[in-house]
């Protein structure tokens, strides 16, 4: 994971600039090593994927504050609940899928005309197991809900359902 990767590279920078006792200091006085990182998180019965930035903020340790500034940069949407999510090795893309089988492709992309602008996650594609003018009763469809998703390399997922 993205955020796993920037915790541990912030480690290894507090421990070469400050030494290895730093990290153990930093633990006991309960102050956050210098990371920054986005994440997204789905919860519950949601229609929505929260992205997540997290980025290091120099401040005073003594002070009662976070050293960090945690902000929801974009919600993206579902027409059902989801039930899984998974980020490409690159994190340049996710997959979701949700409660009616469906899944759907995320690419992040930067405005090149607004160089300043976070980066933006628009839905690429949509992949379903049934046509469109298909009609099945939700219980059906419901069926192939999926409830697991994963990468396997840069441009090729499998998923699973109930």
């Amino acid at each position: 994971d993205q955020v796993d990767l920037a915790m541990i590279a912030a480690i290894g920078r507090k421990t070469v600039m400050e030494g290895s006792g730093s990290v153990s200091r930093a633990a006991r006085e309960k102050r956050i090593i210098g990371c920054s990182c986005e994440f997204a998180a789905i919860s519950g019965k949601h229609k929505v994927v929260k992205i997540w930035s997290m980025k290091h903020v120099d401040r005073n340790p003594l002070e009662e504050c976070n050293l960090v500034d945690i902000t929801m940069e974009q919600e993206l949407s579902h027409d059902m609940a989801i039930e899984s999510i998974a980020s490409s090795p690159g994190n340049e893309m996710l997959l979701t899928g949700d409660r009616m089988g469906d899944v759907r492709l995320w690419c992040c992309g930067k405005n090149v005309f607004l160089p300043s602008s976070s980066r933006q996650w628009t839905c690429q594609r949509v992949f379903s197991w049934r046509s469109k003018f298909d009609l099945m009763s939700v219980d059906d469809s419901m069926q192939f809900a999926i409830t697991s998703i994963e990468f396997l390399g840069e441009n090729i997922f499998v998923t699973g359902s109930k």
